[in-house]
């Protein structure tokens, strides 16, 4: 639970100062670690007597722990599946701090938590500030491995309006009768400075938001503003200023007021000082009779909110139809000049729905609306053109860098659209027809080029063709009908296609040189300013005129679209996917192998699809001939059960694969090559090559076996990694090319 804080006693005034001073999300100044003791300093003595008055400290820690004891108690019964539940209180100024609570849920033991704002409006400065520094301890390894979601703003929740619009009403009731329909509401939420207000923070909106929903619940039965409090120092603050607005409502002749503290969820100094002991008291000198709304504190109702609140962000992850955060939390302010904030982002994204493992190609989402599955690239460390021969076992190494494949049904029957958005023209739309006899027909019938210019979007035709989509979309199809056919479930097929599907296919930066996007922006060639490009960057040009890295993009992309349209389809289920070994996930990798062979006109070793579906491993080849009579039948093939038995998972499928992973402390890191070399043909010329002249081939392989222990080494290696307890954390340059969600991941890639 997540909030400002405030000193519990009078004698630790200095210390919650000198924090808020020193928070540069809230307050930025210059040399702020010399000015912000000094300002600390300087402030104590004043700020001292007013929590002295109002009884020696803020009673904010005991009311949150109240309402978080309250809440999971009713959460328990609302959501059983995740009990028993426990809250923790991170303050951001007083005790306990987020470094503290940090350490106590790493004691603990914890491995899932929701970070539960208690501004019920989102800021930047507030909340924004609360989750910049849960993000700072969670990269340090300060919480352990936990697996997050955000509760980030909930300003016009039912329960919540409904609470605050019953302590309005019971302050309407201590006027007269008579009287009660000409008091003014005065909705009071603490203000901001003009600069976080003009760079687009949201606050502004949400506070109106929230008021306009309680006047609703209200019936709009008296007429009310929103003012603003707390402002601090000469600059411009949001107003008009509550104190003003007293003054203003007297010299006006209402002598009537309630003020509602719209923005606090408990009573705290902004309340008990300055709206009981300031405000108030200013009213009552020049002839108003006012009152106050109390505070949510133990309210039943707010506190009912909480855990419904609660509730209902567990139902939607679990069910997967929200991220691990709101939509809107995902979207910076337009004028952010924090790199924080968007770090911190994309950390709290991808905790419930990316999980980092060996394993390779993972499911990231699977929910009514949309399919999201990843894969990743790979570096072949030792083998070369060795390993098209079954005789030798090359060295693999699967990268952080993964391709994205992201469905949703797109309301046109029968049709599929592909859309790659970080090139130029790459939209195909193809139509599938499934007739009654099983066969499948996929045929492209459009291509668009879509341009941006800063003035206007141009979208014309192409003449635009991608043979690993239409193979992967074609081959995946057929051996669905096959598959589902065997099981009686032949018509489940068209009923998947009755809503047509829109595909998005999008990969990490990594596989792109980003040279002539460096040179763009005007930074040095590092890591670091690799990892300030925005994910997903589009490159502007064609997609046959990329300049590739050489990490196995057409494999990544192959695999995750192969095993996204197989679980969207229902061929295999996500519990079975999830398993490494699993027949399910066997059947992903032999279709992905056999689409990306065709795709490429020839049988490869096959090293990069196996990466990219079961990670970093020792890999010997299958045989070529597996697949001989199905690269010779090619576009013949519209399902009449001649996929289904080759690539069914079974020991004709005769790879071998050692799972490995590499020691503790060791980080590879590939060169941004700016030129590539295009595979398919060089494997072709070194088979060629072989064929034409296979003694010089034979004698030109005899000398370069691997070292008979090689094998034992690296396994060696392997269990030396997994035994370590020194666990190494993906780098935050991983997590920020990660996308945030199945919903963020869509906003990077819907259609014009």
């Amino acid at each position: 639970m997540l909030n400002m804080g405030g000193p519990s006693t009078v004698p630790e005034t200095h210390d919650f100062l000198k924090n808020l001073f020193m928070d540069g999300d809230l307050i930025p100044l210059p040399f702020q670690r010399v000015l912000a003791p000094f300002i600390a300093k300087r402030r104590t003595p004043q700020i001292e007597k007013q929590y002295a008055a109002i009884g020696g400290g803020s009673p904010i820690l005991r009311y949150t722990e109240y309402q978080g004891a309250g809440m999971c108690t009713l959460l328990d019964e609302l959501h059983p599946e995740t009990a028993p539940h426990k809250p923790y209180v991170a303050f951001r100024y007083a005790n306990p701090l987020t470094q503290e609570t940090a350490r106590r849920m790493k004691a603990d033991g914890v491995k899932r938590a929701v970070a539960f704002t208690q501004y019920p409006q989102y800021s930047c400065s507030t909340t924004g500030s609360s989750l910049n520094e849960l993000f700072r301890r969670g990269r340090a390894g300060e919480m352990g491995d936990v697996e997050w979601s955000v509760i980030d703003r909930w300003g016009t929740h039912s329960g919540f309006v409904e609470a605050m619009a019953q302590n309005t009403e019971a302050a309407l009731q201590k006027f007269q009768p008579s009287d009660r329909s000409d008091v003014v509401l005065l909705f009071t939420a603490h203000s901001l400075p003009m600069s976080v207000v003009n760079r687009g923070d949201p606050y502004v909106l949400e506070v109106s938001a929230s008021v306009n929903a309680v006047m609703d619940r209200l019936g709009h039965s008296n007429p009310y503003r929103l003012v603003w409090q707390s402002q601090v120092g000469p600059s411009a603050w949001m107003g008009m200023q509550t104190g003003e607005a007293v003054k203003g409502l007297a010299r006006l002749g209402k002598k009537k007021a309630i003020l509602i503290p719209i923005a606090f969820t408990s009573d705290h100094i902004e309340t008990l000082y300055e709206l009981d002991l300031e405000y108030m008291k200013e009213g009552r000198e020049l002839g108003m009779e006012m009152q106050r709304a109390e505070s949510m504190n133990e309210s039943p109702v707010f506190i009912r909110a909480l855990a419904d609140i609660a509730a209902q962000h567990l139902r939607d992850c679990t069910a997967g139809r929200s991220g691990p955060m709101s939509v809107q939390m995902g979207l910076r302010c337009p004028g952010c000049k924090n790199a924080t904030c968007g770090q911190q982002k994309h950390w709290f994204a991808p905790t419930v729905l990316l999980r980092r493992h060996e394993s390779g190609v993972m499911l990231l989402s699977l929910m009514s609306s949309t399919t999201v599955v990843s894969a990743p690239g790979k570096v072949l460390i030792a083998g070369g053109y060795l390993i098209l021969d079954q005789k030798f076992t090359g060295l693999v190494i699967s990268a952080s860098s993964r391709f994205y494949a992201v469905i949703r049904d797109c309301e046109q029957s029968g049709q599929i659209i592909v859309r790659s958005p970080q090139f130029v023209g790459a939209e195909w739309t193809y139509s599938v027809t499934i007739h009654d006899d099983g066969k499948v027909d996929v045929n492209q019938v459009s291509a668009r080029c879509v341009f941006v210019c800063a003035y206007f979007i141009e979208v014309t035709p192409v003449d635009s063709k991608n043979k690993f989509v239409y193979y992967a979309l074609k081959y995946t199809l057929i051996l669905a009908s096959e598959r589902l056919s065997s099981v009686g479930s032949a018509r489940s097929l068209r009923d998947s296609l009755q809503n047509g599907f829109d595909i998005a296919a999008v990969g990490d930066n990594d596989f792109y040189s980003q040279q002539a996007k460096l040179q763009e922006l005007k930074l040095p060639s590092t890591v670091a300013s690799l990892a300030s490009i925005t994910p997903f960057c589009p490159q502007d040009v064609q997609l046959d005129n990329v300049s590739k890295t050489g990490m196995g993009s057409s494999a990544a992309l192959i695999t995750s679209v192969v095993s996204a349209l197989l679980l969207r389809l229902g061929v295999i289920t996500r519990e079975e996917f999830s398993q490494p070994d699993s027949d399910a996930r066997k059947l992903a990798h032999n279709t992905a192998q056999f689409v990306h062979c065709f795709a490429q006109g020839k049988v490869g070793s096959g090293f990069d699809v196996s990466a990219a579906v079961f990670g970093s491993q020792l890999y010997t080849r299958f045989s070529p001939a597996l697949l001989d009579d199905l690269m010779k039948g090619g576009d013949s093939v519209s399902g009449t059960s001649s996929l289904s038995p080759v690539l069914s998972p079974g020991d004709h499928w005769n790879y071998r694969t050692v799972a490995i992973q590499l020691p503790p402390l060791v980080k590879l890191m590939l060169a941004d090559v700016s030129a590539g070399s295009n595979t398919p043909s060089l494997v072709s010329r070194v088979l060629k090559w072989r064929r034409e002249k296979a003694n010089e081939g034979t004698r030109a392989r005899a000398p370069l076996p691997l070292h008979d222990d090689t094998d034992n080494r690296i396994s060696q290696l392997t269990r030396c990694g997994q035994r370590s307890t020194h666990r190494i954390k993906p780098s935050p340059r991983i997590f920020d090319a990660f996308p945030t969600c199945a919903n963020n991941i869509w906003s990077c890639t819907r259609p014009l």
